[in-house]
């Protein structure tokens, strides 16, 4: 089953409560949502919904994966896929896809 709206909006409530100065950056998601808009279909412009992981090491040490159509270097993350049901099964399974 993909990750519902209902998801992405919860997501975004529990860190907006955490980080309220942060509300504002989210906006255009939650219009997204409001308007309907299948924001985690990669095809959903201008905005859309993907996951990202931070994997550090014991010395502190941050692990990015060089992006090639981008040609920078990134923490591991990326688009959702269909059969992805939450953000972080999503943000877990893009950081296996780099280990």
């Amino acid at each position: 089953m993909p990750m519902t709206p209902e998801h992405t909006r919860e997501t975004i409530a529990a860190y907006a409560a955490a980080y309220p100065d942060e509300r504002a950056a989210l906006s255009t998601v939650l219009e997204a949502l409001d308007r309907g808009d299948d924001v985690a279909s990669r095809n959903t412009v201008p905005v859309h919904v993907t996951a990202g992981a931070v994997l550090l090491n014991e010395r502190g040490e941050v692990l990015f994966v060089h992006h090639k159509a981008l040609d920078r270097y990134l923490m591991p993350g990326g688009h959702l896929e269909h059969e992805d049901v939450n953000l972080m099964g999503a943000a877990l399974r893009e950081l296996g896809e780099v280990m």
